[in-house]
C-alpha cells in the first residue's frame, strides 16, 4: 500500500519546494529551467517504481541502495521535478527541472511536512527514545491521555493508533512521507497530541528534522544497533540529539536516573527531570521517586513523588523497568495536561502488547511473551521473572539476522546464567542462515548450560511448553507483539502469543 497516497494529499509545487529548501539552508543549486512554476507538480516520491506522471522524485543515499541511480527510471515514469544531492549519475536529468540539496534525507522531511501543510505545527508533540522502553512508555503515555479524555495519536513499534483505529508501520519512527501523512490525519481527526517513539536511526537520518517536542524522555541506554552506529559513543550521541536539537525553551526533558553516561545539561534547553526507584537517599527538587508498596504478577501499588507533589495508585505492571517507564510516561502526561493526573482510573490502563504479556491456561505453566531482544532487556526481564518462579525458568529466544552480531554471545551468556533450561531458536533471520545465528549465540554459553538448539521457532516453543510443569515459567523472548517472521525477504505470519496458546491448549 502506498501510504502517502492513501492517508492524505501530498502535493508539492516547485516554487514551494524551492522556498522550503532555501529557508532550511539546504538548497545548493538548481537547474537553468527555473523551478518557480506555481502549478501543482505532484506527490513527493522516493521510490522510482512508484512515480506517477507529474510527481516530484527525491533521490537520497540509502543504507542498501543509492536513489540517484534510479533517477532515469523516475524521469521515464513521468517525474516533473528531481531533487538530489548530485546530478553526476544521470545526464537526462538536465532535461527536467532539478534542485540540488546538501542533505537529501533532511530535505525529504521538510518537504514532506510542507506537502502535508505542516501538520506538526498544529500538534503538541512528545517523543521518547532509549534502547529499551520506548514502546512501553509511548503506549503508557497514550493510555494516560486516553483516560484523561485527551485525544492522542501514538506512533511506534506497535503501529500508529488514532484512538482505536490502527495502522501498521514499517519502522519504529516512520519515514517522512508516512510520518507527516499520519500527523496530517491526526489534525484532520481533531487530535491535538502525538506520542511517538524516536529511534536513533531516525535522528541520524533527519526523519524528524521539522519537529519540536513539548516533552521528551530517555528511558535507557545499552548495547544495540552497532551494525548501524558502529560504536556505543556514536549511538549515545545520536540519542542525545533528541534533547539538544529537537526541543523548545519550555520543553520538559525526562531522563532515567540510571543512564550510564552523563547528560550534557548545559546543551539542553527547558526543564530537566530525572526519575528513579526510591531508596534511602533524599531526592533533589527535580527528581521523581517511585515508591513501591506491594507488587505481584497482576500489578503494583506505588506512589510517585516530585517535590511536594504526590500520587498513589495501582498499575497493571509488575516489573521494575515497567514501573520506570510508567514514571516517564506520567511525567510527560502531566506536562501534556498541565497538572498531575489522579490515579482513580489507573486500573483501566491497558497492558502493553507483547511486553511481559501472559498467556494463561488453568493448571498449566506460566507463559510470558516479551519483546526483549537486547542483552540489557533480556537480563532485566529474566531478573524480574526469576523471583516469581516457583519452579524452573525456561527460556525460548534467538537473535535477529542482519543486525549487530556482537550481542549474540552476550545474550547467550545471560540466558545460560539466568535460565534453567534454554531453547535457542530463530528470531527474524532475514537473509542470514538461522543455524549460523544460533551457533554465534551459543558461543556465550557455559559448557554446563542446558541448551536445546531448534531452528524452527514454532517447534522450539512447542518443546519448551511440553517440557514445562505447573510451577515453571516459560519466557518466549525477542518478538513480543510481532505478527510475522522475516525469512529471506518473506514476511511469514507468526505470532508467539498465538503459537503459545495453541500448544497450551488455551483459547483465551
Amino acid at each position: 500500500m502506498d501510504m502517502k497516497r492513501t492517508l492524505a494529499s501530498s502535493r508539492l509545487t516547485a516554487e514551494l519546494a524551492c522556498s522550503v529548501l532555501k529557508s532550511q539552508g539546504l538548497l545548493i543549486a538548481q537547474s537553468s529551467v527555473t523551478a518557480k512554476d506555481p502549478t501543482r507538480v505532484g506527490g513527493l516520491v522516493t521510490d522510482s517504481r512508484l512515480v506517477q506522471p507529474g510527481d516530484v522524485f527525491l533521490a537520497y543515499r540509502g543504507v542498501h541502495s543509492d536513489g540517484h541511480l534510479h533517477i532515469p527510471m523516475a524521469i521515464e515514469r513521468g517525474a516533473q521535478l528531481v531533487i538530489c544531492e548530485t546530478t553526476a549519475h544521470s545526464a537526462n536529468i538536465l532535461a527536467k527541472p532539478w534542485l540540488q540539496v546538501s542533505n537529501a534525507r533532511e530535505a525529504w522531511a521538510h518537504l514532506a511536512a510542507a506537502a502535508h501543510g505542516n501538520p506538526e505545527q498544529k500538534l503538541r508533540l512528545f517523543g521518547v527514545t532509549g534502547t529499551n522502553g520506548k514502546t512501553s512508555t509511548v503506549w503508557m503515555l497514550g493510555e494516560l491521555l486516553r483516560l484523561a479524555g485527551v485525544g492522542c495519536l501514538t506512533l511506534g513499534t506497535l503501529g500508529a493508533f488514532f484512538g482505536d483505529e490502527e495502522w501498521p508501520l514499517a519502522h519504529t519512527t516512520p519515514d517522512p512521507d508516512v510520518l507527516f501523512a499520519h500527523l496530517a490525519r491526526a489534525v484532520a481527526l481533531g487530535l491535538h497530541h502525538v506520542a511517538m517513539e524516536v529511534s536513533s536511526h531516525a535522528l541520524c537520518q533527519g526523519k524528524i528534522a521539522p519537529l519540536h517536542f513539548e516533552g521528551t524522555a530517555f528511558t535507557s541506554f545499552s548495547r544495540d544497533h552497532l551494525d548501524f552506529h558502529h560504536d556505543l559513543d556514536s549511538y549515545w550521541q545520536a540519542k542525545l540529539t533528541l534533547f539538544t536539537r529537537q526541543n523548545q525553551a519550555d520543553t520538559r526533558h525526562v531522563f532515567a536516573a540510571n543512564l550510564p553516561k552523563t547528560i550534557p545539561t548545559p546543551q539542553i534547553k527547558g526543564e530537566l527531570v530525572t526519575y528513579r526507584e526510591a531508596t534511602g537517599e533524599s531526592a533533589t527538587p527535580s527528581e521523581l521517586l517511585i515508591w513501591v508498596h506491594k507488587t505481584s504478577a497482576s500489578g503494583t501499588e506505588l506512589t510517585l513523588t516530585l517535590g511536594s507533589k504526590s500520587v498513589t495508585g495501582r498499575v497493571p505492571y509488575f516489573s521494575g523497568h515497567a514501573l520506570q517507564n510508567f514514571a516517564a510516561a506520567y511525567l510527560l502526561a502531566a506536562k501534556a495536561c498541565g497538572e498531575w493526573l489522579p490515579s482513580t482510573s489507573w486500573d483501566k490502563l491497558r497492558p502493553v502488547p507483547g511486553r511481559l504479556e501472559q498467556v494463561y491456561k488453568p493448571d498449566g505453566p506460566t507463559v510470558v511473551v516479551d519483546y526483549a531482544h537486547t542483552p540489557d532487556a533480556l537480563e532485566k526481564t529474566l531478573s524480574v521473572l526469576r523471583p516469581l518462579c516457583r519452579g524452573r525458568m525456561i527460556l525460548v529466544f534467538g537473535c535477529g539476522g542482519d543486525r549487530d552480531r556482537g550481542k549474540r554471545p552476550l545474550m547467550g551468556e545471560i540466558a545460560c546464567r539466568l535460565a534453567d533450561n534454554v531453547f535457542v531458536t530463530s528470531d527474524n533471520p532475514r537473509s542470514e542462515d538461522p543455524q549460523h545465528i544460533i551457533t554465534e549465540i551459543c558461543a556465550g554459553f557455559a559448557p554446563t548450560g542446558s541448551i536445546n538448539q531448534i531452528v524452527d521457532r514454532e517447534q522450539a516453543i512447542a518443546a519448551a511448553i511440553k517440557a514445562a510443569g505447573p510451577d515453571d515459567i516459560v519466557l518466549i523472548a525477542g518478538k513480543g507483539h510481532e505478527t510475522h517472521q522475516i525469512i529471506h525477504g518473506h514476511f511469514l505470519p507468526f505470532d508467539d502469543r498465538l503459537i503459545a496458546k495453541r500448544y497450551l491448549g488455551s483459547d483465551t
